[in-house]
């Protein structure tokens, strides 16, 4: 569903499969699930708080133990992409330390 020059107040918002255009968000619930793509434009946040749920809590979750199991350079580097706003680049990484949990 496509939303633009909306306010959200105290509300759960899901992101997943939405479309937010100039829209603001005070204290409220944002879900991210991960199971659709999300749409955000020029959109403004305040107070609210993210909750990641279901394929996105696992991934945060998986990232969360490459990083303590031996894999901290490819993390960093996943983190350096993001940052750059590279989307979708393979990451070399080749690391003697096996990971393990």
């Amino acid at each position: 569903m496509k939303f633009e020059n909306k306010e959200f107040v105290n509300e759960d918002i899901t992101l997943d499969g939405n479309e937010f255009i100039k829209c603001t968000f005070k204290k409220c619930k944002i879900i991210y699930i991960g199971i659709k793509p999300v749409g955000l434009a020029n959109s403004s946040f305040s107070d609210c708080s993210f909750i990641f749920e279901g394929p996105a809590a696992n991934t945060i979750d998986f990232m969360m133990n490459m990083y303590s199991g031996g894999f901290r350079e490819l993390i960093e580097a996943t983190f350096n992409n993001i940052r750059k706003n590279i989307k979708r680049e393979p990451l070399k990484f080749h690391s003697k330390e096996q990971f393990s949990t």
